[in-house]
C-alpha cells in the first residue's frame, strides 16, 4: 500500500512538472525562435523530458519521510477476535484521546473476551460515564457495582462509587466509600489529602441540619 501511494505521488508530481514547463515553453516559444542560438525552440522542447526524468528519479531515490501521525486513537490497530488486552489498549488509546464513547465500547469488547475484571469494569464505567456528560446514572452505576462484588476495595471503582453517590446528593453513601477509599490508599500522598478533604465535606453535608 506504501509502494502503491508513492506511485500515484510521483506520478501528480510528474505531471504538475511536465504541465508547468509545457506551459512555460509554449508561453515563451516566440522568445525562443527570435534567439540566436540555433534550433534553441527544438532544444528546450526536447529537454522537457530530460527534466521530467530527473525529477522521477529524485523522487524515486529520495529516503522516505517520516510516518504520519494517527492520532492515539487510530495508531492503536483493529484488535482480533479474541484479542481482549489489544481492546484493552485500544480502549485506553481513545481515552487519552477523549474519545470516551469510543473508549467504552473498546472496554466492552475486552470484557466479553477476558476473565472478569474489577479494572475494567471501572475503567469502562468511568469512560461510560464522561461519555453521557460525567453522569453515572444506569449503566456506569451498575459497572461500578459489579467491580466492587469482584473487588470491594479497588481504588477506582471506590471513588468513582463516591463520586457518584455525591453527585446524586446521597451524602452518607458517598462518604461511606470514600471512607473505604482511604483506607485502601497510602498515607502522606497527594491524593490521600485530596479525598479525606471530599470525606470530610461528604460527611459534614450528610448531618442533619440543625
Amino acid at each position: 500500500m506504501e509502494r502503491k501511494e508513492a506511485l500515484a505521488v510521483t506520478a501528480f508530481v510528474l505531471t504538475v512538472v511536465s504541465v508547468a514547463l509545457g506551459a512555460a515553453l509554449i508561453v515563451s516559444w516566440p522568445l525562443l525562435r527570435m534567439a540566436r542560438i540555433p534550433h534553441a525552440p527544438w532544444l528546450a522542447a526536447a529537454g522537457i523530458p530530460v527534466v521530467v526524468a530527473g525529477v522521477w528519479f529524485a523522487l524515486r531515490e529520495a529516503p522516505p519521510g517520516p510516518a504520519p501521525s494517527l492520532g492515539p486513537g487510530l495508531a492503536t490497530p483493529q484488535p482480533g477476535a479474541d484479542d481482549g488486552e489489544a481492546w484493552a489498549r485500544r480502549a485506553r488509546a481513545f481515552a487519552e484521546s477523549g474519545r470516551f464513547a469510543d473508549a467504552a465500547a473498546s472496554y466492552a469488547e475486552a470484557s466479553r473476551r477476558l476473565p472478569p475484571s474489577a479494572s475494567i469494569l471501572a475503567e469502562r464505567a468511568d469512560t461510560l460515564a464522561m461519555a453521557q456528560g460525567r453522569r453515572f446514572e444506569g449503566e456506569p452505576d451498575r459497572l461500578i457495582a459489579q467491580a466492587l462484588a469482584l473487588d470491594p476495595r479497588h481504588v477506582k471503582a471506590l471513588a468513582l462509587a463516591g463520586t457518584s453517590a455525591y453527585t446524586r446528593g446521597d451524602f452518607v453513601t458517598a462518604a461511606r466509600h470514600w471512607r473505604a477509599l482511604l483506607a485502601v490508599l497510602p498515607a502522606g500522598g497527594e491524593r490521600t489529602r485530596e479525598d479525606a478533604e471530599r470525606l470530610a465535606d461528604a460527611e459534614r453535608r450528610s448531618r442533619p441540619a440543625r
